[in-house]
């Protein structure tokens, strides 16, 4: 069975859990078995040229919080140079490195989501208890891409009205007026679909709706999983035994308990690279089979 064939609330608490602990775990490690974990779920995903611009902005993402931290943060045992009289210490630009890689490897958890969670999901999970809530998350959910694509559309016909101006400045008003535009499209579309919600009884107490939604075995074998794994994490980050200390010098715990929980729960976050091999691998059989 396929990961994203599973029970909504299933891929709603892998992802929140899988996020949750790359922000509480600052062990570099784990960090980076998380982001490939991530990166290679993501590129079962996609399959095409835009995995390499995002493992590019990734990157870009990293070398970035390398390179500001230090300047920002002068803390440190190891001092490697001085820039105007501002030392740059090597504990400075691990704690950059780690940060960049907690961060691409959260955006890269939040891409994998936004590819599995559709809005129809969120508004089947929470349309029960924040039904307002569901279809603003639903809605932000749908309008990014469509915004951008509207915007290329409106930035076109506007560019085709001042052909004939080539001016920064024409440039610059042309981006206002298709940036104005745009706006205004968001309002008039948000408008109408809460006008439609309305006029359908969306959130009213005692109206019923469909769902293709159940629970299955592997939904099951997913949470208690996760269930199994929480007190270790929990654990692990109140006796501050799964992060790193960066200052005054760096240094990493590799305690058992540290690796094991860290091995445990980069066989979790494999699971739905897991999935998608054995599905992709069952589709080559069958159609050998042809």
């Amino acid at each position: 069975m396929n990961f994203s064939e599973s029970h909504p609330a299933t891929q709603f608490i892998f992802f929140s859990a899988s996020i949750c602990s790359v922000i509480l775990n600052r062990n570099p490690f784990f960090l980076f078995f998380s982001f490939a974990v991530a990166f290679i779920y993501r590129f079962f995903q996609l399959k095409h040229i835009k995995i390499v611009k995002e493992l590019l902005c990734y990157i870009f993402i990293t070398i970035l919080f390398a390179v500001l931290i230090p300047l920002v943060s002068h803390n440190g045992k190891t001092v490697l140079f001085f820039i105007d009289d501002n030392a740059v210490t090597r504990e400075a630009i691990i704690l950059g490195l780690c940060t960049g890689l907690e961060i691409s490897s959260a955006i890269c958890w939040f891409s994998c989501m936004s590819r599995v969670m559709s809005g129809e999901k969120i508004i089947y999970l929470m349309s029960g208890i924040f039904p307002r809530l569901a279809v603003f998350i639903s809605g932000i959910m749908k309008l990014i891409p469509l915004a951008k694509k509207q915007y290329l559309n409106i930035y076109r016909s506007q560019e085709c009205i001042y052909s004939g101006y080539k001016s920064l400045w024409k440039r610059i008003y042309i981006v206002i007026r298709s940036f104005s535009a745009l706006i205004t499209w968001l309002i008039e579309s948000t408008a109408d679909s809460a006008d439609s919600m309305y006029a359908r009884g969306y959130g009213l107490s005692g109206r019923s709706s469909f769902s293709i939604y159940r629970f299955r075995r592997f939904d099951v074998v997913i949470l208690a999983v996760i269930a199994y794994m929480l007190p270790f994490t929990a654990a692990s980050v109140i006796y501050q035994t799964a992060g790193a200390v960066f200052y005054p010098e760096t240094v990493i715990p590799l305690s058992a308990a540290n690796i094991l929980t860290s091995l445990l729960w980069t066989i979790l976050m494999l699971i739905p690279v897991i999935t998608e091999i054995c599905e992709e691998y069952k589709w080559k059989l069958l159609r050998s089979k042809i």
